[in-house]
């Protein structure tokens, strides 16, 4: 019946038995037979379903399929045979190309070249990436200028698939003029040059290639964004091939204001790179980026030995400088590089200089990452450097340090085994009730959350790009030669793709600290989506905010607002190493104050914290294990409040200082996770807590409970009451109802600001939380800050 229906006899599918298929049409003919899905028999079955061949489809049918099939199809479907030459022959008549009586007398491949359809997208991209077809195609009189509907031209693709023998073969022959090598239309609205297409794409062979085509004129059709990439691109023989040609050394093009020299080394071969053109860059070896790093400097936090050995030999770096940030040495103490401590010291770093996160030495760093060995080898290599130059000799050959007969049992190991094996536990689906607030599928959510983080913002960034071209086209225009709109716009693209890159980072660490599999996530995924649930992309935002606000110079500031008036209180508490205090944090987010106070010394320090979207990225910022090696741009899905486009789209680089595995995170609800630990803790720090309870009442009488008797509570944060709070207490209420619940409230130092209410204790400081610092607005608090102790 399928057959009959096409009005076809049933004798000629005898010898084989086909599925059904759908009747062809023009649309899936190209579809079909460029993208070549579909084995040669069932294209010739789709073909013979018709019984009537358009004109159109009898040309796609000639232009888009290899010879051998269509010689097959026409000795199955003699209708195409028959009405091919009707409709070739007013084809080659328009173009010249003569009378034929007969397609046999054609070569199949030249009737192809005749053909209108050679002008289609499809046909282009095929015919861009072959050399030998396009030297045929263009004996037939293919246009390469020929604009397609999708409004790019032949030539336009050539150049963009970056093909420099095709290149070779047009320009040498005359078939393209030099304006056309230099100039190039961009498929996305944007004009590049060929030279420009090869360096960003990093394609150092076909660069030395098109300086050979085009000498200086190579580099005088890089864009500056070219010339700056070309160093962190191309290979060293590919670079010394542009610099012999005239490409400048000294150009500034990215948004932290890096040198050449910074970018080298992002490079694959760095030190080839950099061997070449230090002695080209006298002026700049001491030169800072916008984050303040030498090239040495910058070369240390990527943990680059090579790249460090190559900067340290020459002449005028200095081992000690890095501008105002912390030294080469203290950074490689703090990251546990004993190899990279040794090359420093060896060439003149000074291991008494105090450039640290507060004001310390190397040493200083070694002891804060309890690392005794570290710290006893850096005083060793500095006596020796110091004191007794003619052992030397002797530092080289040591390439071992054995430490025996030490038993250990370290006790932050063992705390943080014990929170794993319970927090696999709170995760097992068995586990309570599955549903949306189990913390198995909260996970999920986050994990979800960060994995769509691409697909989320660049909707937003198209939902931008609709806006703009609601504007006038005469309004536009002006906006483009004055601002370039679209470019900031192509840009922020751009930068949402290299924060992704930071997203699947946090993603991929989360689910092997948490054993996610992929095949449970993507089940999750999928079940989510087809259920219509979006994503939380401001949730998402907000824990990669903080890797700045906690763990990066840029939020040194507001830190410095709200710590030290915590620290102070708890450095001024008896204590010691044997018999540590045990201090919780809860509501810790990622957790800088945590390490503070861990860094302070005789506490047991542990943090709590609800939010999974916190908790991924504390425990990718834990793994990471060198001091400023990851960075990405936290203001670009923000765009007001900024005084220049370079801050929207600047870096941020993190953390400043590592975490230390001393501290142990308890993922879970404050009032319940923690309800074997009756009387456990000495002190409670809460920052930035208490108002985002529901019930006031449940937070103070867990933070009483919790507390041994005479412990303390330290309290700082506003009264910023969150979404559907049981009830809203002013601060002189909050006052009542702790003294009622059993707490007395200390003097505290009058550095923390003034009174807020007279006859109570409670000071209040102004704090900023979650200000951009470059920013044209302030967002901060009159935090309250006090001391109350449980009676």
């Amino acid at each position: 019946s399928h057959l009959k229906k096409h009005n076809l006899q049933v004798d000629y599918h005898r010898k084989s038995t086909l599925p059904p298929v759908e009747p062809l049409t023009l649309n899936t003919c190209q579809a079909t037979l460029y993208q070549k899905r579909q084995s040669r028999t069932l294209i010739q079955t789709r073909i013979m379903l018709l019984t009537d061949l358009s004109p159109e489809l009898i040309q796609h049918i000639i232009c888009l399929c290899d010879i051998e099939t269509v010689r097959s199809i026409m000795a199955v479907a003699p209708q195409l045979q028959q009405n091919a030459l009707a409709v070739l022959k007013p084809e080659f008549q328009k173009r010249n190309f003569g009378l034929f009586k007969s397609l046999e007398e054609l070569e199949i491949c030249s009737v192809a070249g005749k053909c209108s359809c050679y002008k289609a997208p499809a046909f282009a991209r095929v015919i861009a990436r072959d050399v030998a077809g396009i030297k045929q195609y263009l004996e037939w009189g293919l246009d390469l200028r020929h604009v397609t509907p999708c409004g790019s031209s032949l030539l336009d693709r050539i150049m963009c698939n970056y093909n420099i023998e095709m290149i070779e073969y047009l320009f040498s022959n005359g078939h393209i003029t030099e304006e056309d090598v230099f100039t190039v239309g961009w498929h996305f609205g944007r004009v590049v040059t060929l030279g420009d297409a090869v360096v960003l794409g990093g394609y150092s062979d076909k660069a030395m290639r098109f300086v050979d085509i085009a000498g200086s004129n190579m580099v005088a059709s890089l864009s500056k964004v070219s010339m700056f990439e070309a160093f962190r691109r191309l290979s060293a023989p590919a670079l010394k091939r542009l610099i012999e040609v005239g490409l400048p050394l000294t150009i500034r093009k990215d948004i932290t204001d890096n040198t050449v020299l910074h970018v080298a080394l992002d490079n694959e071969d760095a030190s080839a790179v950099l061997e070449l053109i230090l002695p080209l860059t006298l002026e700049l070896y001491n030169e800072t980026n916008a984050d303040n790093e030498t090239v040495l400097g910058r070369a240390n936090t990527l943990t680059s030995m090579d790249a460090v050995r190559t900067l340290i030999k020459a002449d005028g770096i200095s081992p000690s400088s890095n501008g105002r940030r912390l030294s080469p040495l203290y950074i490689a103490a703090s990251t546990r590089d004993v190899k990279m401590v040794l090359l420093l010291i060896k060439n003149g770093a000074d291991p008494n200089d105090g450039r640290g996160t507060v004001e310390g030495t190397a040493l200083h760093a070694a002891d804060t990452m309890r690392r005794t060995l570290l710290f006893f080898y850096i005083l060793c290599l500095a006596w020796a450097k110091d004191i007794t130059p003619q052992y030397e000799a002797e530092l080289d050959r040591i390439t071992h340090v054995f430490v025996t007969n030490i038993t250990l049992i370290d006790p932050t190991e063992s705390r943080q085994q014990e929170e794993y094996s319970r927090l696999q536990g709170r995760l097992q689906r068995s586990t309570g009730s599955w549903d949306t607030s189990h913390p198995r599928q909260r996970l999920l959510t986050a994990l979800r959350a960060f994995h769509r983080y691409k697909e989320r913002n660049l909707a937003e960034a198209k939902r931008w790009r609709d806006w703009y071209k609601k504007i006038p086209k005469n309004q536009r225009s002006i906006v483009e030669s004055t601002v370039k709109y679209t470019r900031k716009l192509n840009t922020v693209e751009h930068l949402f793709e290299t924060n992704e890159r930071l997203a699947q980072e946090i993603v991929k660490h989360g689910m092997q600290f948490y054993n996610i599999s992929q095949t449970e996530l993507d089940g999750f995924v999928k079940e989510n989506e087809k259920q219509g649930i979006n994503t939380d992309k401001t949730s998402v935002s907000q824990a990669m905010k903080h890797f700045v606000r906690d763990w990066a110079d840029e939020g040194h500031d507001e830190r410095q607002d709200a710590f030290p008036c915590v620290l102070g209180t708890l450095a001024n508490m008896s204590r010691t190493f044997e018999h540590p205090l045990r201090v919780l944090l809860p509501g810790a987010g990622l957790g800088r104050l945590a390490h503070e106070v861990n860094a302070l010394g005789g506490f047991e320090v542990t943090m709590n914290e609800w939010s999974m979207y916190m908790n991924l990225a504390y425990r990718y910022l834990s793994s990471v294990s060198s001091v400023n090696s990851k960075s990405f741009h936290p203001h670009i899905d923000w765009w007001s409040h900024h005084a220049t486009t370079a801050d929207l789209q600047r870096s941020v680089s993190f953390p400043d200082t590592l975490a230390s595995p001393s501290v142990v995170l308890v993922e879970g609800d404050f009032t319940t996770v923690f309800a074997e630990d009756t009387g456990k803790y000495d002190v409670i720090v809460t920052l930035f807590f208490i108002d985002t309870a529901r019930n006031l009442v449940s937070y103070f009488e867990n933070i009483h409970r919790l507390l041994r008797p005479g412990g303390q509570w330290i309290n700082l944060g506003p009264l910023l009451y969150g979404s559907a709070p049981f009830l809203q207490l002013s601060l002189d209420e909050i006052v009542a109802l702790t003294e009622h619940i059993g707490f007395k409230f200390q003097e505290t130092d009058p550095s923390c600001g003034d009174i807020t209410i007279p006859g109570l204790t409670v000071r209040g400081k102004e704090v900023a939380y979650a200000r951009n610092g470059k920013g044209l607005s302030k967002n901060a608090y009159q935090a309250q800050f006090w001391v109350a102790r449980k009676n």
